[in-house]
């Protein structure tokens, strides 16, 4: 098993909502790394099923710290637009595009904002590499709970801002390069998702 890991703690605290903090794993695998997304007063992470029925936690940076070997922030370069969304647990519609509550706001907000939604309709653990998102009630459908592992809610989170599988608008094209480095990331570990994203600098 490879894993890179950076030295702890490698890099600063979190400084902008939306940047991802890491440690080590609190078991005998540490060297894999657990990951959480800052939201600018709280850290949002995804933890086992000992926690609770909701896989989704909102925790302080104090506490995440506090657990295991801390690591620092990845703060990569997120592209600034406007995100168009319906971040509630009710949408009117998400076809042909969001409606109603639907807000405008900026790229890291977006990610804290869709955070939010995903842990307000709730999610399961799974170990596996791949997730299911959580999707509001939409007229059509009931809102359906999501299933991650750490790292995969945070590609979840940060490729809600591309058109990947979302529907949403914004006010101009999504950057090419943001679109396809998320698209293309590799999540074998959370410590591999950790020094990726602290690499789009």
């Amino acid at each position: 098993m490879i894993v890179n890991r950076p030295p702890a703690p490698a890099f600063p605290d979190p400084t902008q909502a939306g940047d991802v903090v890491g440690r080590n794993l609190d078991s005998v695998l540490g060297v894999v790394g657990h990951v959480g997304m800052w939201d600018g007063g709280n850290v949002v992470e995804v933890l086992d099923p000992s926690a609770g029925p909701n896989a989704i936690h909102y925790n302080s940076l104090a506490n995440f710290k506090s657990r295991t070997t801390y690591w620092g922030a990845a703060t990569p370069k997120i592209p600034n637009y406007t995100v168009y969304n319906c971040f509630d647990t009710s949408c009117t519609s998400t076809l042909p595009a969001p409606q109603g509550p639907v807000q405008s706001v900026s790229t890291r907000i977006a990610l804290v904002q869709y955070a939010r939604q995903q842990y307000l309709i709730g999610a399961d653990y799974t170990v596996s590499p791949s997730y299911l998102r959580a999707y509001p009630a939409d007229g059509i459908r009931n809102r359906t709970r999501g299933r991650y592992r750490c790292d995969t809610f945070i590609l979840s989170v940060y490729t809600s801002t591309i058109p990947y599988g979302n529907n949403y608008q914004t006010n101009r094209p999504v950057d090419a390069t943001w679109q396809s480095r998320l698209l293309n990331i590799w999540t074998a570990f959370p410590a591999n998702l950790f020094l990726t994203l602290n690499s789009w600098s």
